[in-house]
């Protein structure tokens, strides 16, 4: 899948099942959800769902003492790397653009900028259209 293929297929779980996704906090047990754990996600969280979700179902379940794992420490077992790298990689980010969507606890602003994400042109870089239009919609506050 493309970067804009992955966005459009998040945008589209999280307008499906608005309950499913918080962006500060992740991890409370949500019915009619698509999460294998069961839970709430962040958009990391459904972006690496959506695109790897056949090697998360394999994954371990619990940890070294017994403790359900989280999706996160799932992905960290399966890839050997956290789950906004994973989650950068799919959608062409770099990892200042991640962190900056990643860890936008707006909904209205981190759907916004995975909106941006889905209408980027192909081979267009990503994280060149996000800094552009978030120069943007400074410029214009000003």
């Amino acid at each position: 899948m493309t970067p804009q293929e992955v966005a459009q297929s998040v945008i589209e779980l999280i307008e499906t099942h608005p309950d499913s996704w918080r962006q500060r906090t992740w991890g409370y047990p949500v019915e009619d959800v698509t999460n294998p754990c069961g839970t709430q996600c962040c958009i990391a969280g459904w972006t690496v769902n959506i695109v790897h979700g056949e090697e998360l179902r394999n994954a371990p379940t619990q940890d070294d003492y017994g403790d359900r794992m989280s999706l996160g420490e799932a992905v960290i077992e399966v890839f050997d790397r956290s789950i906004t790298e994973v989650a950068g990689r799919a959608l062409g980010l770099d990892d200042n653009t991640s962190s900056k969507l990643f860890f936008c606890y707006d909904h209205v602003h981190a759907l916004d900028m995975l909106k941006l994400i889905a209408d980027c042109e192909p081979g267009k870089e990503v994280d060149v259209v996000l800094n552009y239009k978030r120069k943007d919609a400074n410029d214009e506050q000003v």
